[in-house]
């Protein structure tokens, strides 16, 4: 499980306020977002 940095913390903080600040976020987006998430800590450390 890798750690996220603090600019990429803040990256995903801010696109998913971004996301749910829309009246009604696409779930599409918030999927993908999930996701990246995902695989961002479940990818293997080389």
């Amino acid at each position: 499980m890798t750690q996220l940095t603090e600019a990429e913390q803040i990256a995903l903080a801010q696109e998913a306020d971004r996301l749910l600040d829309d009246e009604q976020p696409s779930p599409p987006a918030i999927v993908a977002i999930l996701e990246a998430v995902e695989q961002r800590y479940t990818a293997p450390i080389d």
